[in-house]
């Protein structure tokens, strides 16, 4: 009489819960509400893409003070049941960024946590010079600081070039 014999439950929606550090969470907030990315994509365990896109629809108010992160939830579409209770992946939040100036890792070498490309001067002269990246994008990083769009860099092979080298530059082709 007491004893329960199935439960049944309607996974044909999941919740995913993730968290983003407080960095994260600022950038994500400062945009209008309008363009701040609500759809997030989701990466199984096996690294393949879930078919669905899931929505932010909840947000805590909270930063942890152990962690510094914020708690999120996504909502996920879970057709044929794949998404499972205890299941991992990962959380990617779409970032639009306008005007942004792209560098690729393979031009930057890093010297006690920062991060340095060669920038050539008038004379075609290497200078190490720092950047910030802001984000990483593929195999690129978002330069927010550092560099502008009006100056030249070694694109390939910074491990051969020292600072101070005059260096025969190839035109774009």
């Amino acid at each position: 009489e007491d004893d329960l014999l199935t439960t049944v439950s309607d996974t044909s929606e999941v919740f995913v819960y993730f968290r983003v550090s407080e960095r994260e969470y600022l950038e994500y907030a400062s945009g209008s509400s309008e363009n701040r990315a609500k759809d997030v994509s989701l990466k199984l365990a096996d690294g393949s893409a879930h078919p669905g896109r899931g929505v932010i629809d909840a947000v805590e108010n909270e930063v942890s003070r152990d962690t510094g992160n914020l708690a999120f939830r996504a909502r996920f579409p879970n057709p044929g049941g794949l998404l499972k209770h205890g299941s991992s992946g990962k959380v990617a939040i779409r970032t639009n960024i306008s005007g942004a100036l792209l560098v690729p890792q393979k031009s930057t070498f890093e010297v006690q946590g920062r991060l340095f490309v060669y920038s050539l001067d008038a004379n075609n002269t290497t200078r190490a010079r720092e950047i910030v990246a802001k984000h990483r994008v593929g195999d690129a990083f978002v330069v927010a600081s550092g560099l502008t769009s009006q100056d030249r860099f070694i694109l390939e092979g910074v491990q051969k070039v020292k600072e101070g080298m005059q260096v025969d530059v190839v035109p774009p082709s």
